[in-house]
């Protein structure tokens, strides 16, 4: 090793300190890593020049340029841009900041500095966690869930666990390589300071309950430990034999426990997420989809059966997301420098103890465990990679053993000992070259088949990215999804790439999905078939082809197939949509042994258990009646919500006799009806049930108003038209009716405006409490006053309007300043504080997605369903969830909350915490929202109750003095939109965060929509009060 003198070493020390500062201020924001990049490589390149010496070659160049390659390809072929950009930019900075270490770090005594500081890093990032880390995201494995309740988050960014912990496994080892030298800078201090760091390091790994990190650094513990200590390899043997203990006695238990965690819930949860990585790499080998782009393709192409969409953003596996990402060249590149760290680790390791030199073993030891704890930990994990900040840290330490490698070697090498590796390289590549010769068609056809599956990809995400959220239940397939005249470009290339490689399951596979997706489920059936064979173990490719086989035929022939495959081989994962349309055709076909079939998968069907219970009935076995009457009385939502939607015909025969007998009454027959119509209007089965409906009960309106908000839904509105004036004329009148027809006459070509203005004057008239119907009068007059259109509706509503809202002007003026009253913030805000309406002034909201618009595979990208007890009772049916885009204020889109079964209403209201939860879809945390200190801000939303029996609620947080505490309970609506205004103030003495959590568990349907937290800026004469409600709409108008 070549000494340098106090000046190289000085200037290499400031070097090193830039780079470790650049990567830190990188931590705190992404604008940074481009410039940081740009800065170092600037620097790094003004001393090659001054230098004047040839850049010197290393190994791991070679892979970085791979890897570069394959970062640049990524920019181009990414559909989220917004996403690719900032984890490219974060690589590319660990790459060159990787470079930097190791062309600098070249003298002994930076590496023990570069030791201390790397001990240093995990000790601040260590404290920052204790405040930062979202503790509410562990479970009691480790530690007791009520030590966290005195670990208050203090910081509003929040930290995931698990991410915390890979960053502390990978240090902690360089930390205790320097504790075992006697010789560092500064002892005894640099001793203490050591081992305070390993101990706060240590604590808070084991606060994060991450059974991954706390296993990989056990195992790299191990490692360095046989390394360093005469007696190691005991431990070795040890440890060799308590895991094999624990495999004969509980393997299954010991993996149940280590790869589920609170995210996951269980190994099922990992491996379903794992199934879907290696699906995409199976169609994107080359290139990969784009880095971070696996939440937002596995939701649109690759659905989870167990999670719902927007809420697994990534692969939590490091190498499968690498290939995710980058495709398998990426992976490639990635291994080959984890290998060479590895290398270089064993390398430092092995002189140290050549030469005798205590700290360069350590050293070694240190930097070998520390790769092996990244290496485990991403086997369950992939948070060390471009997703998160200080993934960083994997690059300086690559750089770290790089350097120490390049140091701690002879200054030459024999000839003896250069030729064999020249002669292995030559051997080598020229196997890898005879391999890609006999493998070169299938590699063509398959590339062939990634460019294809583009096409695929990006045809279904703009698919997905329109407004209109879709209300059926997820797990769905990617059926019909496209036209069917769209992507035969792509066809044409699978067609091609077929026949250079016909047997591979992959084209066969890409090719079946396309043609499911454009329609074509009877050109699908065979190549998914070819893919799938006798049984497939992939679920979703067991799914795709039950789904084409059950698409076929138009007639009934489907179900000889379909039953076929099942009966050859069962589906490795029993999903719903295989269970529902494999017991379909069982139901289709009829035989004993086949309704036997059906009602095994099926359960709770109500058409199968009607059927059972009159046969139990009819043969006198009253106990087995009862208990299918009670199965009838409430069943599991599945009964009414199947994946395959042509059940729905069997469930509409099945709902009037339910009706006939008793079983059900009418407020359970119509929540039922009500949820068929908002999620299956366009289903035939629907409209069929209706029909028997409205016949079997010819004066009552309510089954001819939601028959006519089937068509409505569905697109028919001539019949809705009809429908909606036949329901105005029958017992009790339906005013909403009014309503959807103004709605109807502002959808015709073109517009009927004074149609619409009448319709909605009536419906104001009858329903003058209803905030949806005053703004879509006031629309329609504004609209007819522009066009200099007389509408005597617009006229007599004006003038029917309450005096105080009244002045001169327009009819439409006037409707509108009554509309402003209700719907202006700042007005409102104004009325409650007893101030000038100029004196308000409300900022933009800082809760994303207001209008509930952005979509990620149907769904919305910012709130999630929460409900804890469907964990314990999966087949829970107090609640349905979803989304609703019919009748919304501000033509928004709401999220709906229904109960269907009285019976199952147990526990007190106060008791149920099911509901919609604001989510941060790009942190993959629950939303968090700070508040500023002594700041005022105004709370709003509209919502409606529709035959509810409890009352909706809505909770921002549990803080004492932040606006309110706790679930503030809201009045019922009977149908009618109210308008929810809350002002308050974040009286806490410091920052804090809201997680806006909107609640309802009782029987009865709750939509809430347009949710918005705003900054209000008052004059400085007012000051905090408790927070004051006014609901708009309601008869008092305020609540305290």
């Amino acid at each position: 090793m070549k000494s340098l003198s106090l000046s190289a070493q000085l200037v290499n020390l400031a070097h090193l300190a830039l780079t470790g500062l650049l990567v830190l201020v990188s931590f705190a924001t992404d604008t940074l890593l481009v410039p940081a990049s740009a800065l170092l490589l600037l620097i790094g390149a003004g001393r090659w020049l001054l230098a004047g010496r040839p850049l010197p070659l290393r190994v791991w160049q070679v892979p970085v340029l791979l890897l570069i390659a394959m970062l640049g390809a990524t920019l181009l072929i990414t559909p989220f841009p917004e996403l690719t950009q900032p984890q490219v930019a974060r690589v590319l900075l660990g790459i060159v900041g990787m470079g930097t270490i190791a062309s600098i770090a070249t003298d002994e005594l930076l590496h023990k500095l570069l030791a201390l500081a790397l001990t240093g890093l995990g000790l601040l990032l260590a404290l920052f966690g204790l405040v930062s880390v979202d503790w509410s995201a562990g479970k009691d494995v480790f530690v007791a869930g009520a030590f966290f309740d005195v670990l208050p988050t203090l910081l509003i960014t929040q930290i995931h666990p698990n991410v915390m912990a890979g960053c502390l496994i990978i240090l902690a080892p360089i930390g205790i390589a320097a504790l075992l030298t006697r010789d560092l800078p500064l002892k005894p201090f640099s001793h203490i300071f050591v081992v305070l760091a390993l101990v706060v390091m240590l604590f808070v790994l084991v606060l994060t309950q991450s059974r991954g990190g706390v296993l990989a650094l056990a195992l790299a513990l191990l490692v360095l430990l046989v390394l360093v200590w005469r007696w190691g390899w005991v431990l070795l043997a040890g440890a060799g034999g308590g895991l094999v203990v624990l495999a004969v006695v509980g393997a299954a238990s010991l993996s149940e426990f280590l790869l589920s965690d609170s995210s996951l819930q269980s190994a099922a949860g990992r491996f379903d997420i794992w199934s879907r990585a290696l699906a995409i790499i199976n169609d994107f080998p080359y290139t990969g989809v784009g880095m971070g782009g696996f939440g937002r393709i596995s939701d649109t192409f690759y659905p989870l059966f167990l999670f719902d969409p927007g809420t697994i953003p990534h692969a939590h596996n490091i190498y499968l997301q690498i290939s995710v990402d980058l495709g398998l060249p990426g992976l490639l590149a990635w291994l080959a420098l984890a290998a060479l760290a590895l290398w270089s680790g064993w390398h430092v390791y092995r002189w140290g103890r050549t030469t005798q030199q205590p700290w360069v073993r350590n050293l070694g030891a240190g930097l070998l465990a520390s790769q092996v704890a990244l290496l485990a930990h991403g086997a369950f994990d992939s948070v060390m990679w471009g997703l998160v900040r200080p993934s960083l840290i994997v690059w300086l330490l690559w750089g770290f053993a790089f350097a120490a490698a390049a140091c701690y070697r002879p200054t030459a090498q024999p000839a003896a000992r250069r030729v064999p590796s020249r002669r292995l390289l030559l051997g080598g590549g020229a196997v890898v070259a005879l391999v890609l010769a006999f493998s070169s068609f299938t590699l063509a056809a398959r590339f062939m088949g990634n460019i294809a599956m583009f096409g695929l990809r990006d045809a279904l995400l703009a698919a997905s990215a329109a407004p209109a959220i879709d209300p059926r239940p997820r797990e769905y397939t990617i059926y019909q999804r496209l036209p069917a005249d769209t992507l035969a470009a792509q066809r044409a290339r699978f067609a091609q790439a077929l026949t250079m490689a016909p047997t591979s399951t992959a084209l066969n596979w890409g090719l079946g999905r396309l043609l499911l997706a454009t329609g074509d489920a009877t050109a699908a059936a065979a190549p998914l078939q070819a893919a799938c064979g006798q049984g497939c173990a992939n679920a979703l490719l067991y799914q795709d082809t039950i789904v084409a086989l059950a698409h076929s035929t138009p007639d009934d022939s489907w179900t000889t197939p379909v039953l076929a495959l099942y009966e050859a081989a069962p589906p490795p994962v029993p999903t719903r949509t295989i269970s529902d349309t494999v017991a379909l055709a069982a139901m289709v076909s009829g035989s004993a042994a086949d309704l036997e079939r059906a009602y095994t998968l099926r359960p709770a069907d109500l058409f199968l258990t009607y059927r059972r219970w009159q046969q139990a009935a009819a043969a006198g076995n009253t106990a087995e009646a009862e208990a299918y009457r009670l199965t009838l009385a409430a069943p599991p939502l599945a009964a009414v919500t199947p994946r395959d939607e042509r059940l729905l015909t069997y469930t509409a025969e099945t709902i009037p006799l339910l009706l006939q007998e008793g079983i059900w009454d009418n407020y359970t027959t119509r929540q039922v009806v009500t949820l068929l119509v908002w999620r299956y209007a366009a289903v035939p089965g629907v409209t069929s049930l209706l029909e028997e409906l409205r016949n079997n009960d010819t004066r009552s309106s309510l089954w001819t108003f939601l028959l006519a908000e089937a068509h409505h839904r569905a697109g028919q509105h001539t019949q809705a038209a009809a429908l909606y004036q036949q329901a105005l004329e029958l017992t009790p009148p339906q005013p909403e009716a009014l309503l959807r027809l103004g709605m109807l006459a502002e959808q015709a070509t073109p517009p009927d405006w004074v149609q619409a203005a009448e319709y909605y004057a009536a419906y104001y008239e009858r329903a003058p409490d209803d905030l949806l119907g005053l703004e879509r009068l006031a629309m329609a007059c504004e609209t007819l006053t522009r066009s200099d259109t007389r509408s005597a509706a617009c006229a007599e509503a004006a003038a029917a309007m309450p005096a105080a809202d009244t002045q001169t002007g327009s009819a439409a003026a006037q409707i509108q300043r009554t509309w402003l009253q209700t719907s202006h913030v700042e007005l409102i805000a104004a009325q409650m504080l007893e101030l000038p309406e100029d004196a308000v002034r409300v900022r933009p909201t800082i809760l994303p997605d207001r209008t509930l618009q952005r979509g990620i595979g149907g769904r919305s990208a910012w709130w999630v369903w929460y409900d804890p007890n469907a964990l314990d009772d999966p087949a829970r049916s107090i609640v349905a969830q979803g989304f609703n885009h019919l009748d919304i204020p501000d033509n928004a889109t709401a999220l709906r909350v229904g109960g269907l079964w009285p019976v199952e209403l147990t526990a007190p209201q106060s008791q149920g915490i099911a509901g919609f939860i604001a989510w941060n879809a790009e942190d993959h945390i629950y939303q968090r929202l700070t508040l500023a200190q002594g700041e005022p801000y105004l709370v709003s939303f509209d919502y409606r109750t529709i035959t509810a029996w409890g009352q909706p609620r809505i909770s921002l947080t549990q803080q004492q003095r932040v606006l309110w505490q706790g679930a503030h309970t809201l009045p019922k609506t009977d149908g009618a939109w109210y308008r929810v205004v809350a002002l308050g103030w974040n009286r806490s003495g410091g920052e804090a965060s809201i997680t806006p959590f909107l609640l309802y568990n009782a029987p009865g349907f709750v939509e809430f929509a347009n949710i918005t937290v705003q900054p209000v800026q008052l004059p400085a004469t007012v000051r905090p009060t408790e927070t004051q409600f006014r609901i708009i709409g309601h008869p008092e108008g305020s609540e305290g």
